[in-house]
């Protein structure tokens, strides 16, 4: 529905849903930036210890810093599938470790 697709579609009322894209990364990126400085810790910082000691830590999670998170380079892989963002698909990708750290791994 771009300026150039010939249709056009009425107003949007408040209650209108719209897929959002990657715009929340950007706000994701702005908010780490921001804790990570207030908290004075490095981008270079692993993430390990801002873990919950409860979860298995698979092969490499200790490697993964915070850059890596925000730089797409942690290895971590959700394949093809939509991203889920809840609490036990990350212990599950925690749990199974890593491979590729530092391989820029982004599927849209």
């Amino acid at each position: 529905m771009g300026p150039d697709s010939g249709r056009r579609i009425g107003s949007l009322a408040g209650n209108v849903r719209m897929h959002v894209a990657s715009c929340s990364k950007l706000i994701t990126a702005i908010a780490m930036t921001r804790i990570l400085n207030e908290k004075q810790i490095s981008f270079d910082t692993p993430i390990l210890a801002f873990l919950p000691t409860y979860w298995v830590k698979g092969p490499n999670i200790d490697k993964i810093t915070f850059r890596n998170l925000m730089t797409h380079t942690s290895g971590f892989d959700n394949g093809n599938d939509p991203t889920p963002s809840d609490v036990e698909f990350m212990k599950a990708k925690v749990s199974a470790g890593v491979q590729n750290i530092g391989a820029f791994n982004y599927r849209i």
